[in-house]
């Protein structure tokens, strides 16, 4: 008998090729083999003739073709069942040999591929990357695929081919079952896509027997990316941090829409010292805290800072408030009170030397009864200041006892802050307390009158509250 079927593969669009050897003996050496007949498994495990449906004179070349189209209607075999078939052959004493084993393995009915699942779309930097996964091919390798991307600017919209970039033919993109496309050209500047939009695209497979069903559109994942916004906030200083020769600012993270709907990979900083051209500080990568050193004490600087993202540089922030490199000012010297009046207190000050900014405020602060130092005022740049006694001998200072001894202090501010506390100065016998006389103790007397005339004796008052009679 003939050896078992050496194969069955799909060709030609899903027809079946059944391929065969010769018998090791054909019965006798001067004999010859003029025929075979073959048989294929119907669906219901009974063998039918199948050599009707080769092709003429393939038999004799140990091969029979058949098409999909018969087997599925002679045989009763659906997508996917393997093909199983058996073959004789007869010699020319028209002696027929015994049927061949039946194949075990080979190809089964094919079908178009099945429908493909939604496509996914990621962020690839300057591109979207829109990936697949490889569908049920149905017995037929996939041969192509179409990637189509729906064209907002085809006016009416329809869907495009970008066989640039996203070629289903190719035999890298076939094997990668992913493809990139560019977002400035094709997706905006083609397709009419703009930044924070998502794109649509949908994917189908094809085999040796056609397309398959295409996927749903998906309309969703990564959106068209660009470069950073123009941040809405401007720098703004730390103040615990920014002193002397050192500027601390900070500055808002971009995200989201606001960072062109892509990572930021770094910030530019930029400062204007005066009136002098900008500078771009040192890359400052993902830090928001930027600090400047070396500023000249007494120069004027403002900020600006901008987003980075894959794209490029994003436009810059409006500019900073003007942040003055100053140190803190000295304390005030020469403190000094006296009386403004019978009934005021002038204390005195030179001013602080300024830490190479503008003196901007003092404080004063009165010793209490109690010994606190409580803040009495806030000040102007000014050098002195006039206090009523009667303020002083009230709350919160309560200094009412006459002759008590004033005491104060003093702190001035620039740009940056205030400066350090005076040391604790007394007023001492230039200017102590004082009130008003106290009330006579002993009531007058007439010691004499006329017509005209009452002459009326009274006591001295020994306590005139710090003053003399008046």
């Amino acid at each position: 008998k003939p050896s078992a079927i050496t194969s069955i593969v799909a060709v030609n669009d899903g027809d079946i090729q059944i391929t065969w050897a010769n018998p090791t003996n054909i019965g006798g050496t001067s004999l010859t083999i003029t025929s075979y007949e073959l048989q294929v498994k119907h669906d219901n495990g009974v063998y039918a003739d199948a050599s009707s449906y080769c092709q003429e004179g393939s038999l004799t070349l140990r091969q029979c073709t058949i098409t999909k189209a018969n087997l599925v209607t002679n045989y009763v075999l659906a997508v996917g069942d393997l093909v199983i078939a058996k073959v004789r052959a007869k010699n020319s004493k028209n002696l027929w040999s015994e049927w061949s084993d039946a194949n075990t393995q080979g190809a089964r009915i094919p079908d178009v591929p099945a429908k493909m699942a939604t496509p996914v779309v990621t962020d690839a930097g300057l591109k979207l990357r829109i990936t697949w996964t490889e569908p049920n091919f149905n017995y037929a390798p996939i041969t192509a695929y179409k990637i189509s991307i729906w064209n907002n600017d085809a006016g009416p919209a329809a869907w495009a081919i970008d066989t640039t970039n996203c070629d289903g033919t190719n035999a890298q993109v076939i094997s990668n079952k992913y493809c990139e496309v560019p977002i400035a050209t094709p997706l905006i500047a083609t397709y009419g896509y703009t930044a924070g939009n998502n794109i649509k695209v949908k994917v189908e497979a094809q085999n040796g027997l056609g397309w398959g069903t295409a996927s749903d559109d998906c309309t969703t994942g990564a959106v068209i990316t660009k470069v950073p916004e123009k941040p809405a906030n401007v720098p703004t200083k730390v103040a615990a941090k920014t002193s002397g020769t050192t500027i601390v600012i900070d500055i808002t993270a971009l995200t989201g829409a606001n960072a062109g709907n892509s990572a930021i990979t770094q910030y530019n900083v930029k400062y204007v010292k005066d009136s002098d051209a900008a500078v771009l500080m040192t890359t400052q990568g993902l830090s928001t805290e930027i600090t400047l050193t070396g500023a000249t004490l007494g120069s004027s600087y403002t900020f600006t800072y901008a987003g980075v993202n894959v794209h490029g540089e994003g436009t810059y922030s409006d500019a900073s408030a003007s942040i003055k490199a100053v140190e803190l000012p000295a304390a005030p010297t020469a403190l000094s009170c006296a009386y403004d009046s019978t009934v005021n207190i002038k204390f005195s000050w030179t001013a602080a030397t300024d830490g190479s900014g503008t003196l901007s405020a003092n404080k004063i602060y009165i010793k209490d009864i109690n010994g606190n130092y409580v803040l009495a005022d806030t000040l102007g740049a000014v050098t002195e200041k006039i206090i009523p006694m009667t303020t002083l001998a009230a709350a919160p200072y309560s200094l009412s006892t006459v002759g008590e001894t004033v005491y104060f202090k003093l702190q001035a501010s620039n740009e940056l802050e205030y400066g350090p506390l005076t040391a604790a100065t007394s007023c001492g016998g230039s200017a102590t307390m004082k009130t008003v006389p106290s009330t006579p103790t002993i009531a007058p007397t007439i010691t004499s009158y006329t017509e005209t005339e009452i002459v009326v004796s009274y006591t001295a008052i020994t306590s005139t509250g710090g003053s003399a009679i008046t």
